[in-house]
């Protein structure tokens, strides 16, 4: 299939495997220029990979520049505590609000303002399961 996509540049954020590396995969079959973001990129990764922890304030800074000017921003990164309500702390949801919100928020809005001066990008947020997927006693089953 054809999707016009050859030669474009994508960057996929949490692209070293399930959903994020499925998606890095397709691009790249269709002749994009991919490039992903991982805390820990794996070794047999054949696109360009940069080790990033989207969490850490200033990372999207660092990443939207190392990236480059984008046709695409895949935000994938992250996951949503499963777990009961009582049982989960307020730690551990900081830390996946501050990648899963803030980290799509804050390199949203960096690559967007580019993606606005050309007239031209597409940005897509995958959230996961989380968000719909519910169980007794807990909040979520599973978040890619």
């Amino acid at each position: 299939m054809d999707l016009n996509l050859k030669g474009k540049r994508v960057l996929v954020t949490g692209g070293s495997k399930g959903i994020g590396r499925a998606c890095a995969e397709a691009f790249a079959t269709e002749g994009a220029q991919v490039r992903i973001a991982s805390r820990n990129p794996p070794a047999d990764v054949k696109f360009d990979a940069k080790a990033i922890d989207l969490s850490v304030r200033g990372a999207t800074d660092e990443l939207a520049r190392w990236a480059g000017e984008l046709d695409i921003l895949v935000n994938n990164a992250g996951a949503i505590p499963g777990g009961d309500l009582l049982k989960v702390d307020e730690e551990t949801w900081r830390r996946a609000w501050d990648l899963k919100l803030f980290g799509y928020v804050n390199l949203s809005r960096r690559v967007y303002a580019v993606m606005k001066e050309r007239r031209r990008g597409v940005i897509v947020n995958i959230i996961g399961s989380g968000c719909i997927l519910t169980i007794a006693g807990g909040l979520s089953a599973r978040s890619d």
